[in-house]
Parts: C-alpha cells; sequence; structure tokens
C-alpha cells in the first residue's frame, strides 16, 4: 500500500496503545508532543477477507474501549475507477480525546478483486476535510505478491 503522508507529520513507532487489536504497522504523528494532534496508521497486509470485514473488526474494536465515546458519522463504498481495480470502504467518525474533548477521524478499508486488505486511519483534534481529501486521494494499494 502506497499513501502520501501529510507534510510535517514525522513517523513514529507503532506500540501497543495502538488502537485495533489486529495491530498497525506504520504510524505518523502530525505533532509527537501532542498525539491528540493528529495519528495516521497503517496496516497494508489486513488479511484476505475484503474491506467490509476488516472495517467490522475495527470498528467493533471502538466498542471495547479503543476510543471513548466514538460514534460513527457514515460509511460508504468508493468504487474503483477501472474494473478489477480496489474498491474502498470508508467510515468517518467522531470519539472523545484526552486534550479538548473531541477528535475526528476516519477509515479507509482497501480491497483488491481478490479480497486482499489493507487498512489506514487518520484521527485526531486537528484533522479536517482537506487532509482527510489529501490522504484518501493519495491511497494505492499495492499487489505484494
Amino acid at each position: 500500500m502506497r499513501l502520501v503522508v501529510p507534510q510535517g507529520w514525522h513517523k513514529t513507532d507503532v506500540d501497543s496503545d495502538d488502537w485495533s487489536v489486529e495491530g498497525w504497522k506504520q504510524k505518523w504523528h502530525a505533532d509527537p508532543a501532542d498525539p491528540e494532534a493528529g495519528v495516521l496508521l497503517v496496516n497494508g497486509q489486513y488479511g484476505e477477507h475484503g474491506a467490509g470485514m476488516a472495517v467490522s473488526r475495527l470498528v467493533s474494536d471502538t466498542y471495547f474501549g479503543a476510543f471513548p465515546g466514538f460514534i460513527p458519522d457514515g460509511q460508504d463504498w468508493i468504487e474503483p475507477d477501472v474494473e478489477d481495480g480496489p474498491r474502498i470502504r470508508l467510515v468517518e467518525f467522531n470519539y472523545e480525546n484526552e486534550t479538548n474533548g473531541k477528535g475526528k477521524g476516519v477509515i479507509w478499508a482497501i480491497e483488491d478483486a481478490d479480497f486482499n486488505t489493507g487498512v489506514v486511519m487518520v484521527r485526531g483534534s486537528e484533522i479536517d476535510a482537506d487532509l482527510i481529501t489529501e490522504i484518501q486521494d493519495s491511497i494505492e494499494f499495492i499487489d505484494n505478491s
């Protein structure tokens, strides 16, 4: 999986506190001194069950304490531009955070024609629509086989 990391964001270590029982492979912070400003997490090899199942698993994590006050704010499918191209399941959400009491985020689960799946999530108190669009428009699912 490839995507454009927002300019000025810092690559950091993935740790056990990062949300999801499945784990993440890569992580970036908007401001390492303020973890709630923005976090980008990526797992380019999330499994072979498709984007719908990936989103179900990730969203269910939130109900077990990953994000207090998690409220989904819409789900959608983004269909491929080309036949057999990757499909994306998108979930927007809001949650409570420790900085200012609120945060927002987006989960993208990307599947290829064989249901190989990767996931990307961005969340934070300083996430805006332009940043979400920048990340979403840059996501490419690459066959690693």
